[in-house]
């Protein structure tokens, strides 16, 4: 269950709902917390469903089962632990299922913002990706060797991957097959369609999506950049906070924003 995290009591601008993607739990992302209350924002930090749901979801057919329990994992959560619309912070494999939550629930959503998403290739292949993923592993091994100041978010990210796999193997193998099965181009344009607006910060070394595998991408989306560092974008915190923050403020001051 996620925790929300900030003064329940007094005005906020917003609440921001994180998932993190495959392998990932919510402290990868807590030294995002503190940015984000400093800013006036509460946090939700959500968790992967490891086990339960799906069975008889009548949308079985249309999704893949993998990311549908995921998605309505986060349904759930939000339901149980905030009023009102968020927005989503979605990295990674979380940006299928966070995306497919809001379409599910676009009531529940103010805007997503995607961090070096998931699902924005139309032609992937379950082992191509995981040949890009070993690259991903065996690069952020070698920043982490040469940058001291990598090493701890390094470890914590391998150490929540063993975790995670550890508690559902099972699940854990049918939610990285599923993701090359996602094409989240035309989700995107139907939650924009319904009002929720959607955000795109990419990372520069990103060696899973690097930001020249997408050409669509800008003419579709409210608001988009690429942030200087690799596919684990929550390793520069204070960075990757800023900049949601400025995506998500610009929009607020844009005429007609929320």
């Amino acid at each position: 269950m996620g925790r929300p995290q900030g003064d329940e009591a007094g005005q906020t601008l917003g609440t921001f709902a994180i998932a993190g993607g495959w392998g990932e739990g919510p402290r990868c992302f807590r030294l995002l917390v503190p940015e984000f209350l400093a800013a006036g924002y509460r946090t939700l930090c959500l968790k992967s469903a490891r086990f339960g749901g799906g069975r008889r979801d009548r949308l079985r057919g249309k999704y893949p089962r993998a990311q549908l329990r995921l998605a309505r994992g986060v349904n759930q959560q939000l339901d149980k632990t905030h009023e009102g619309r968020v927005i989503g912070v979605a990295h990674s494999m979380s940006g299928v299922y966070m995306t497919l939550a809001a379409m599910l629930r676009p009531d529940q959503f103010e805007a997503i913002v995607l961090l070096a998403p998931s699902g924005l290739l139309e032609h992937d292949s379950f082992w191509a990706m995981a040949t890009r993923l070993h690259k991903k592993v065996a690069h952020s091994i070698i920043m982490a060797w040469h940058y001291p100041n990598l090493r701890r978010a390094t470890w914590v990210s391998i150490r929540e991957g063993f975790l995670y796999g550890l508690v559902n193997p099972v699940r854990d193998a049918q939610e990285a097959r599923s993701l090359t099965a996602c094409f989240t181009r035309p989700w995107i344009a139907e939650l924009r369609s319904r009002g929720v607006r959607v955000y795109l910060l990419r990372a520069s070394d990103d060696v899973i999506y690097p930001p020249t595998m997408e050409s669509w991408l800008m003419d579709e989306l409210d608001g988009s950049d690429i942030l200087n560092g690799q596919h684990d974008l929550w390793f520069y915190h204070e960075l990757l906070a800023k900049e949601i923050l400025s995506l998500i403020e610009s929009a607020a001051k844009a005429p007609g924003g929320v």
